[in-house]
Order: C-alpha cells, then structure tokens, then sequence
C-alpha cells in the first residue's frame, strides 16, 4: 500500500478557470493554446502574476484586474472532494501539486478554508518548474521525503500526468469522483 497522497487543484479539488475563461474569449480550436501561450510563464514564475494578467489583457481587452476577479468568481470547490480528501487525511499526508501562480492559488485555498487539507502545498510558479516536467515531481518527492512508489498522483490532466510516471509515481486520472474513488481504493485503504 502506498504512504503519501498527491493531488492538482485545478479539475479535481477546483474546477477548472483559465481554460473555460479562455474559451469564453477565443474560438475553441485556439483557445487552449493561447492560454498555454499566456498562462504558461505565469505558472513558471517566468513572469509575475501582474505580468501574465497584462499579456491576456492586450490580446483580449479585457483590464487587467477584472481578469483576475473574474476568475476568482468563477472558483468553484468541489466539497464532495474535500470530504473525501478530509477522510483520507486521518490516515495518509495529503500534499497538493499545482501548476498555478502563487498568490492567486494562495487566496483561493485561503479564503476556502482549505489550507488544513494539505500537510505542503507545492506551486508551480514558487518552484519555476511545472508539470509534466518530470523534475517538478522529483523536486516535491525529495522535500517530502517520499519514494516514488510510495505515493500517487492524480490529476485531471492526461498529459501531466506523464511526468508522474515518468518518474515512477502510479497516476489516477481524475474524471469524476465516484471512479476517482473506485480508483483510489486500488491505492489505499480508508
């Protein structure tokens, strides 16, 4: 049985923002790579937060700050998850692995009263490197003091979770919650 429990935040604790945001706003077969152009650098720690919000400002005219507000009005917590991560979270340390800007994902698990869920909470944008790269997932598995095999990561992104495997970590791809608990089950014990 595995020891640590890894999760994302955007689809799977928090519903998605950037890319339904970026739909709203470009036709959908170039909205997902504008928002890996502009969200990218951001989740990188290549630019500030200020920065990225001003390049998705001069491409879509939207100001700057309402960008931000509205994302953070279209946060929606999946409480269902929450409790689950709350049950798993008696037996097993629980950390959050998220490609997102730091003070912007700080505010949301603060004014969410969700920072107690998470025994370390990695941000991309603090560590400059984000998933897939294999290394962030090294890098969080050292500061935990974790092997490989001792934790899963899971995420509702196909493609991060290659990192994860690549670097020997077992994967959940996270649908919806009822197989996401089917799947955890194979893990765990709760």
């Amino acid at each position: 049985m595995k020891k640590v429990v890894l999760f994302d935040f955007f689809g799977v604790i928090g519903y998605e923002l950037s890319p339904v945001w970026f739909r709203r706003h470009f036709a959908d077969e170039i909205a997902d790579q504008t928002k890996h152009r502009l969200v990218n650098p951001g989740d990188l720690g290549a630019i500030s937060e200020d920065e990225m919000f001003a390049n998705i400002s001069a491409e879509t005219g939207v100001d700057p700050k309402q960008i931000r507000r509205e994302w953070l009005e279209m946060v929606t917590i999946d409480e269902e998850m929450v409790n689950f991560i709350k049950k798993v979270k008696k037996s097993y340390p629980v950390y959050l692995l998220s490609n997102a800007l730091s003070a912007f994902l700080r505010e949301i698990l603060g004014k969410n009263a969700l920072w107690d869920l998470f025994d370390e909470v990695f941000i991309s944008a603090e560590m400059h490197l984000a998933k897939p790269d294999p290394e962030f997932f090294r890098v969080c598995l050292e500061r935990i003091g974790a092997k490989p095999e001792e934790g899963v990561m899971t995420d509702d992104n196909a493609k991060n979770l290659e990192g994860a495997r690549e670097v020997g970590i077992d994967t959940i791809l996270f649908k919806d919650n009822e197989s996401f608990q089917k799947e955890f089950s194979k893990y765990y014990n709760i």
